[in-house]
């Protein structure tokens, strides 16, 4: 029995992820290209970014650290799906669901693996 990569419940959970996944783009394109700071919503985006971490730089740190956190989040669920032999299909849709949210989907991983162990 496979366990299908789902977006993880609770309040606001049809909205949240995919806003969540918006502000990572809008983060990155004005972390990492210079070109994209002066598109109308971007600009705005920069000046609060610059703002907050007090430079250009200090974005693409902060961006950095959150690919590389997410990477080994990802990492881990891969491990827990290969120690439960999921499919292949699965276990890339749980790494995508990682990649996108972090530890929400490792804690949505973990239950959904509890909840067919104990079935």
């Amino acid at each position: 029995m496979g366990v299908a990569p789902r977006w993880p419940r609770g309040p606001g959970h049809a909205a949240v992820p995919f806003a969540g996944l918006g502000g990572m783009l809008l983060g990155n394109a004005i972390a990492w290209f210079p070109a994209a700071r002066e598109w109308p919503v971007f600009k705005q985006t920069f000046i609060l970014g610059k703002f907050l971490f007090r430079s250009a730089f200090g974005l693409q740190v902060l961006f950095s650290a959150v690919f590389v956190i997410h990477t080994v989040e990802a990492m881990v669920a891969l491990r827990m799906c290969l120690k439960r032999k999921l499919s292949t299909a699965d276990t890339l849709g749980w790494l995508g669901l990682t990649m996108l949210l972090g530890y929400p989907a490792i804690h949505e991983l973990n239950t959904r693996l509890d909840e067919q162990k104990a079935a």
